[in-house]
């Protein structure tokens, strides 16, 4: 719902940033794209302008998909259940609270995270669990509301300024910008973060 521009500016970021440890909250729509560009990173192109000891490294890219709308690899929410089979997919078909430590535990901590799951409880839930665990950059959907920030923006907003997330001159650790879609009046904006001190694999 509402991911029809943001599907392919996911996959855009994903082909930029080319990160190794993703999860998305919510499958749908945004996972085929997002599994689309990670098979599109694997195809190496060197050209004039490509760093030939970048792609010297190993990649080995894993999207971790939490959802449980009644989901399961036979019958996942939107009409999923083939993508979910891809070898790049860990699926968990479960509520995301409580499962941030497992995550750690198993995938280390997370360089590329798209939310789009509930409201007001659930953005607060994912900040108090998951924001310690992400290295990287963060994307939430539905932070505006009539071309105004709503609750789940205030609620990004109070945790990014807590201050365990402030550096030595009390600045965030989080870099933050909001995209609006001015012709929608709900599900049209997506809040970005990205961690100062990015901690890439």
């Amino acid at each position: 719902m509402g991911t029809e521009l943001v599907a392919p500016f996911l996959y855009s970021l994903v082909r930029m940033l080319r990160p190794m440890r993703l999860l998305e909250i919510g499958c749908g729509y945004t996972t085929r794209w997002l599994v689309k560009a990670l098979e599109d990173n694997e195809k190496v192109h060197i050209d004039w302008n490509a760093d030939p000891e970048y792609f010297k490294k190993s990649y080995d890219p894993v999207l971790i998909c939490i959802d449980n709308h009644d989901a399961s690899p036979e019958k996942p929410e939107g009409g999923s259940s083939d993508i979910l089979q891809s070898n790049y997919i860990q699926f968990f078909p479960a509520r995301f609270e409580g499962l941030a430590e497992q995550i750690k535990e198993e995938y280390g901590e997370l360089d590329f995270v798209w939310f789009d799951c509930g409201g007001p409880e659930e953005y607060r839930n994912f900040c108090e669990e998951y924001l310690p665990i992400c290295s990287g950059y963060i994307f939430f959907h539905f932070t505006y509301y009539h071309g105004q920030p709503n609750s789940n923006h205030d609620i990004i907003s109070e945790f990014t300024s807590a201050p365990k997330y402030l550096d030595e001159n009390g600045k965030s650790l989080w870099s933050q910008i909001d995209l609006v879609e001015p012709h929608k009046y709900r599900q049209g904006s997506v809040t970005m973060l990205k961690r100062q001190d990015y901690r890439k694999f």
